[in-house]
């Protein structure tokens, strides 16, 4: 059960020795895979490429979790997304609330892919299973943790909890490789997120 612990915990969750909540700022971890810095702020923009929309989803299924939930996705995306509800029954007949968070405007989906943070996005960068995470129609799909979304983290699922599925659609042209495409957009993500200092902070809900 998604506990309704909005507004969020100011401490952070550790994982790979980078708190979730902050971007990493150990020189040899960033030089290996980031570009340098040119000494300007960066056209967001212009800068994470090869994004057509993005939609993140998730169920609330116990009873006040919808606004947590609301609130945790507008956090996650920056606020960049149009929130929708759908009423639908679990298997065994309960009636749940499933929510989608989309981003359908190319320019407003780049900005809010670095809101995941620069340590999320580069941990994503470099998995192995990056390439099977794509599918046939160049989608790119995500699994985090409801609960640690709620409670201000950025996590992966670890399997059988409650769920946020993400759908990150890639742009690909004859002759290049997702998963190219893929490591190349969220490199250059966690670059912007990381001289932006994304994520915000969960507690302040200042959004654009």
């Amino acid at each position: 059960m998604l506990l309704p612990c909005w507004p969020f915990s100011s401490t952070p969750n550790c994982r790979g020795g980078y708190p979730t909540s902050e971007p990493p700022t150990c020189p040899e971890y960033m030089n290996a895979i980031l570009r340098p810095r040119r000494g300007h702020r960066l056209d967001t923009s212009r800068s994470v490429v090869s994004v057509h929309n993005i939609t993140w989803s998730a169920t609330a299924s116990a009873v006040g979790s919808k606004e947590v939930i609301e609130h945790a996705l507008q956090w996650m995306t920056g606020d960049h997304a149009e929130l929708s509800n759908d009423k639908v029954k679990s298997y065994h007949g309960a009636k749940m609330t499933l929510i989608h968070a989309r981003i359908m405007k190319k320019k407003a989906a780049k900005l809010s892919l670095t809101h995941l943070g620069a340590d999320f996005l580069l941990e994503l960068a470099k998995s192995e299973q990056l390439e099977a995470r794509i599918d046939e129609d160049n989608i790119l799909h995500i699994r985090l943790s409801l609960q640690s979304l709620a409670s201000g983290s950025i996590d992966f699922s670890c399997g059988h909890e409650e769920q946020v599925k993400g759908r990150i659609k890639l742009e690909v042209y004859p002759g290049q490789k997702p998963e190219e495409i893929a490591h190349e957009m969220l490199v250059n993500a966690a670059k912007i997120a990381s001289d932006e200092g994304l994520p915000m902070d969960p507690n302040t809900l200042k959004f654009r």
